[in-house]
C-alpha cells in the first residue's frame, strides 16, 4: 500500500494554487488597466491585499480537495476516479472564475461597483435582463472569449496533472506526513489571510481611503459574498 498523502498530489496542489493565482492576478492587472481612475497613485498595497483575498479563495478549494485527500482518497493518483476528480473540479473551478470575473467586470463598467450579491435583483425579471444585457454588451465576443478561456483552462489542467504525474523520488512516510502537514498549515494562513489574531477582513480594502483601491482589492467572490 502506498503512503500517506503522496508526492504527486502535494506536487499537484501547488502547481495548481499556483495557476489559479496568477491568473486570478492577471485578472487584477487588466481589471486597472481598464478601470483605473485619472489622479490615483500608489497601488502596490491594493494588489498586495488583493492578492492575499485571491489566496484565500484558492486555499478554500485546495482544502477541501485536501482533506478528503489526507483520509487516502488520493494514493492512487493515477487512478480514473482521482484524476477525474481532480480534473473535473479544477476545469468546473476555472470555469466559473472566468464566468464571474466577466459579469463583474460589466458589473463595474455599469454601475463603478465590484459584483454583489445585488445582482440576484436582476433575476426576478429574467427576460428584461438578458434584454438589456443583449442591447448593452457584445454577447457574441463574450462568448467567443469564453469558448477560448475555457479551452486554455482544459489544456491547461490537463497539462498541470500530466506534469504532476511524474513517477515521486523516493521519500520516507515522515516525510510525506510533515509535508502535508505544512501544506494544510500554508492553507490554513492563506484562508485566515495574515498571521495575526484577526483575519483579513473585507473592510481592509477599506481602509486604502479611496474607492477605486478598495475595489481593486476586492475580488468577486469576497466581494458577492459579504
Amino acid at each position: 500500500m502506498k503512503g500517506f498523502v503522496p508526492t504527486r498530489f502535494i506536487r499537484w496542489m501547488l502547481l495548481t494554487g499556483s495557476f489559479f493565482l496568477t491568473l486570478m492576478s492577471l485578472l487584477r492587472l487588466v481589471f486597472h488597466l481598464v478601470f483605473i481612475q485619472a489622479g490615483e497613485t500608489g497601488f502596490s498595497r491594493a494588489f498586495w491585499i488583493g492578492f492575499r483575498f485571491d489566496a484565500r479563495v484558492v486555499g478554500i478549494l485546495l482544502l477541501l480537495l485536501l482533506l478528503p485527500g489526507l483520509f487516502g482518497l488520493f494514493r492512487n493518483f493515477s487512478g480514473r476516479l482521482q484524476r477525474n476528480i481532480l480534473l473535473t473540479v479544477s476545469r468546473l473551478f476555472g470555469f466559473l472564475l472566468i464566468i464571474i470575473y466577466t459579469f463583474d467586470f460589466a458589473h463595474f463598467a455599469y454601475l463603478r461597483q465590484r459584483l454583489n450579491a445585488s445582482i440576484l435583483n436582476y433575476a426576478a425579471d429574467a427576460g428584461i435582463s438578458l434584454s438589456m444585457v443583449w442591447q448593452s454588451y457584445p454577447v457574441i465576443k463574450i462568448l467567443l472569449g469564453w469558448l477560448v478561456c475555457f479551452a486554455l483552462i482544459f489544456y491547461a489542467t490537463r497539462f498541470i496533472y500530466k506534469l504532476s504525474n511524474r513517477p515521486p523520488d523516493a521519500s520516507a512516510r515522515i516525510n510525506r506526513i510533515v509535508t502535508a502537514v505544512l501544506c494544510f498549515l500554508l492553507l490554513a494562513v492563506a484562508i485566515f489571510g495574515r498571521i495575526g489574531q484577526f483575519p483579513l477582513r473585507w473592510s481592509d480594502a477599506y481602509r486604502l481611503n479611496s474607492d477605486y483601491k478598495a475595489s481593486l482589492a476586492l475580488n468577486p467572490f469576497q466581494s458577492f459574498f459579504q
